[in-house]
């Protein structure tokens, strides 16, 4: 499915080697109506290195087309730098305030 021919193909698929049809992306990757690779990432997944990853299991909200700079974090969740994909959970919920030290000073 997806389209065929000249057709553009359909989000979640992208042309086939000879441009005669249309092949699904695979699992974790996703593609926008017209594009010619799956170069994004589904829901629950972001986009690093040109590859797809699963989020972070806890503390991560990682929509479709996410990259890891764009993953967004739960409340009284954080992460050392905006490419890392390790998320920690704060030790206090006044740490993960910006004006407020590890200790909840």
């Amino acid at each position: 499915t997806g389209s065929s021919g000249c057709e553009a193909c359909l989000a979640g698929y992208y042309p086939n080697d000879v441009a005669t049809g249309c092949e699904s992306c695979e699992d974790g990757e996703t593609s926008r109506t017209g594009d010619t690779t799956c170069s994004h990432c589904e829901e629950d997944y972001y986009r690093q290195g040109g590859a797809c990853w699963p989020c972070p299991s806890e503390g991560a909200i990682c929509s479709a087309f996410t990259t890891i700079e764009g993953i967004v974090l739960k409340e009284n969740y954080y992460r050392f730098t905006p490419n890392s994909s390790t998320v920690y959970k704060c030790r206090y919920s006044s740490a993960c305030d910006p004006n407020s030290s590890e200790t909840g000073d």
